[in-house]
């Protein structure tokens, strides 16, 4: 799995096609390709993302935030199940 940023539009989109992948790794003018979302952010965004409620996050979003917290984020979670789970994580 990657995290591709397009440059113009600033989005960045977790892509498991390895196709997807090496196209965009082949075009960096268009495309940043990173292993994790947090290496794909600049400052500013790293900023905001801190401070991002959880409702407001991503699938992507909470599976890092996830990570960060040392929370095993079984891949086959909803975005609800994420959101209880680090919920339940940071109020214990």
């Amino acid at each position: 799995m990657s995290f591709i940023k397009n440059i113009k539009t600033g989005i960045t989109t977790e892509c498991i096609n390895k196709d997807v992948i090496k196209v965009c790794k082949a075009d960096p003018l268009n495309y940043i390709v990173e292993d994790s979302l947090e290496a794909s952010l600049s400052s500013e965004e790293k900023s905001a993302k801190k401070n991002k409620p959880l409702s407001k996050m991503n699938v992507a979003e909470l599976k890092e935030l996830a990570k960060e917290m040392n929370i095993d984020a079984d891949d086959s979670l909803t975005k609800d199940e994420l959101f209880a789970v680090i919920k339940a994580n940071k109020n214990g």
